[in-house]
């Protein structure tokens, strides 16, 4: 990770039995009604549970045991030794707490719980000495202590042993029942479902946010674009601007600043994204976001800021996208208006030499189309594939149109429109998109 745990845990508690060692999937398991009993149904026993605490040696378990489901000692015997043979350890769980203490510079304390019979952890622990001595500093079993979790006594005895402070200490559990008397005791606790979710809890806990997201940002310096959730990398120049107003930092980012000669505004993009075959234009966000965070001089900022109130709605609002002329008033000229999405606009009919242009979600379809759907950019920062389809409308009142333009007074429900949303253009300029 690059850096020293910035929290004040300076112990983990890993509990082998549910964290690190599994029995197979493949291992077979009997039904509730078999004669032969499984190690699951054994060690549910109170016999069990008894023999895990020390009170009962090995010959007494299986004796016990043996009475309990009508079997000889002896079968007990296979069963536990068959089951037995089958366990494993984790190996990536293994990999990641090496990683993690590389990670940590020994500032962390490992030490491992484990619920297990005397007899049984002889023979696990001396096949896997190797791999656990390496990890863990020390080891505390439940027949050793004469106390078996998740009873209070096994954690104290723990925390007493090796003198460590609770509030300082995280245990890393599967069995609610233990990560409760962990708690109640000042322990922090962490449920363990999947080792990913394990390390991105880790992570949050034992180091500061900010010196992970420095590590990142300089780790990807030049390389932080957004992505979309389709893995198409968008190389643009808003959030390089973003990320230079945080950080100050120009060595992490890239940029295609105009020249404030030929070229005054900003563009969202420094390389044409891939989803359309339109020449995205400037647009005012960029350019208001970079006339903050890498303002020119001043004449440039009074010259730009001017232009800029050129491109407002009726309401004095500017217009995020930077069109090259704007008419307010006129009805007759061709139309661009966005349409929120739905499947179904109602019938247009074709036969007047006035036209409306509508950008449309993919998933739309409308009658009277005259030309090829064209694939196109919204507006704002959040561009969207759209289709351009160009109609020719004519007065059909069952729809709630007029010869020649849209009467928005009588457009149907089925058409969610709005004066807010519809922006007149001219002739050229929605030739020109």
């Amino acid at each position: 990770m690059g850096s020293i745990p910035t929290s004040d845990f300076d112990t983990i508690v890993f509990d082998l039995g549910n964290v690190l060692i599994k029995m197979p999937p493949q291992a077979p398991e009997a039904t509730e009604t078999s004669s032969i009993p499984t190690l699951r149904r054994l060690i549910s026993t109170s016999t069990w549970m008894r023999y895990e605490c020390g009170e009962l040696d090995e010959t007494q378990c299986y004796e016990m045991l043996g009475k309990k489901f009508g079997l000889s000692p002896s079968a007990i015997a296979k069963v536990i030794s068959e089951a037995r043979d089958t366990f494993e350890y984790d190996t990536a769980i293994l990999s990641w707490i090496r990683k993690l203490m590389e990670d940590t510079h020994g500032s962390l304390k490992f030490i491992a719980t484990w619920r297990i019979p005397i007899p049984e952890h002889a023979v696990l622990y001396k096949r896997w000495r190797d791999e656990l001595s390496s990890i863990f500093d020390e080891i505390f079993t439940s027949s050793a202590i004469g106390i078996r979790q998740p009873d209070l006594g096994f954690y104290r005895h723990v925390l007493k042993a090796t003198g460590r402070d609770s509030r300082k200490t995280i245990l890393i559990d599967s069995d609610v029942q233990n990560l409760v008397t962990a708690c109640s005791l000042g322990m922090h606790t962490i449920s363990y479902q999947t080792l990913p979710a394990l390390s991105r809890t880790m992570k949050t806990i034992l180091y500061d946010p900010l010196i992970r997201g420095d590590i990142f940002l300089n780790r990807n310096a030049k390389h932080l674009h957004p992505e979309t959730d389709c893995g198409t990398v968008l190389v643009e120049n808003l959030v390089q601007l973003l990320i230079l107003d945080v950080t100050g930092n120009e060595n992490l980012i890239v940029l295609q600043i105009p020249d404030y000669i030929h070229q005054t505004t900003w563009n969202y993009y420094i390389e044409q994204p891939s989803f359309t075959n339109m020449n995205p234009p400037n647009d005012l966000d960029t350019t208001s976001l970079a006339l903050q965070v890498m303002p020119p001089d001043n004449d440039t900022i009074t010259s730009m800021l001017n232009n800029m109130l050129k491109y407002i709605n009726p309401d004095g609002i500017p217009y995020v996208k930077h069109p090259r002329k704007f008419q307010r008033k006129s009805t007759k000229q061709k139309l661009i208006t966005t349409l929120p999405r739905y499947t179904t606009i109602a019938r247009v009919l074709a036969s007047t030499p006035s036209s409306v242009s509508i950008f449309l979600p993919p998933s739309t379809s409308i009658s009277g189309v005259t030309n090829s759907p064209k694939r196109a950019t919204g507006y704002g920062i959040f561009f969207s594939i759209a289709h351009i389809c160009t109609v020719h409308i004519t007065t059909a009142a069952q729809n709630g149109f007029s010869s020649g333009y849209i009467d928005l007074s009588n457009i149907p429900p089925t058409i969610p429109t709005s004066k807010n949303n519809l922006h007149h253009f001219s002739n050229s300029e929605s030739r020109n998109g």
